[in-house]
């Protein structure tokens, strides 16, 4: 029996090869537009773009020195540069007794602004510290106290000890007294926070402040503590350390402190905005954080 051939085959077989053809051609074409237009192709990050650049970038891949160049006013005491998780790169471990400075001159905004880091606790088992003092920025103020010394502006952020062992306290504090009472003039953001033991977790804190509306305090993208009383501050006009002129990110002493309150612990991604971030922006950003790295556990 002879088999005919189908009359519609060949033009089925036409049909095909045009779409092909034309898929292809769409796929070049879509290439060729979000190569020449690359603001249209957008992950989550992306999408929600940053204002404007970070004052101060520290991620510790090339030393210590600032993505954009800027050197540390101070290193001192047991701090090193070590391998931490594989998309970390490379993190600042500062162990107690430890110091690092930065210039605060053109990496500080203090009407406004948002720091951003991830921190490993390190030898907190047996802590005995009063705190751990991970940022501190003091402000020119003339009035005299009752020992003859300047009143303290400043703003800082620091973990203390807290009512049990995996419980500790968080806060984010603007003094902008110009008077000796430095103690009423401080608008303070504090929260319990769990950091459990074993210390080997990585967290992802954010502090936001504006002159005209508070602070607020975020711990692994959540919104933990606020303060929305506005402040108003003096220019850092003394280059020296107790003058304001330096961004405490560990201090073994001064900056108008007088006991230990270095972080001991493992720091990373260490960033300074000009600008006051959202709670969405930085829960999103925390969001990213967990899935890259901060589940990982590097050796101190």
């Amino acid at each position: 029996m002879v088999r005919r051939s189908n009359p519609n085959q060949g033009y089925f077989t036409k049909i095909v090869i045009v779409g092909l053809f034309l898929v292809i051609v769409i796929a070049m074409l879509a290439s060729i537009y979000f190569t020449s237009n690359p603001n249209q192709k957008q992950d989550i990050r992306s999408r929600a773009a940053e204002p404007s650049a970070p004052l101060l970038s520290l991620n510790f891949n090339n030393g210590w020195n600032g993505t954009a160049g800027q050197a540390p006013t101070a290193v001192t005491g047991p701090a090193w540069l070590r391998p931490g998780p594989k998309a970390l790169g490379q993190s600042a471990y500062l162990y107690n007794n430890s110091t690092l400075w930065y210039p605060a001159a053109g990496n500080f905004n203090k009407d406004a602004g948002t720091l951003e880091f991830l921190f490993r606790p390190l030898t907190w088992n047996n802590d005995t510290y009063l705190g751990h003092r991970f940022f501190q920025v003091n402000f020119k103020c003339t009035a005299l106290t009752g020992t003859g010394s300047p009143c303290e502006n400043y703003m800082a952020l620091e973990i203390d000890n807290g009512p049990s062992e995996s419980t500790k306290t968080i806060w984010f504090s603007v003094s902008d007294s110009q008077s000796a009472w430095v103690g009423s003039h401080t608008k303070t953001a504090q929260a319990e926070v769990q950091i459990a033991r074993p210390y080997n977790r990585w967290y992802h804190i954010a502090v936001t402040w504006d002159k005209n509306v508070g602070s607020k305090i975020y711990v692994n993208g959540i919104s933990v503590a606020q303060n929305n009383e506005s402040y108003s501050l003096n220019d850092i006009t003394d280059p020296s350390p107790n003058g304001g002129g330096v961004i405490a990110i560990t201090q073994n002493s001064g900056l108008g402190v007088n006991f230990n309150v270095s972080v001991d612990s493992i720091i990373d991604n260490y960033t300074i905005y000009g600008y006051a971030k959202d709670g969405p922006t930085i829960n999103s950003e925390y969001l990213s954080a967990k899935s890259s790295y901060l589940s990982v556990t590097p050796s101190p």
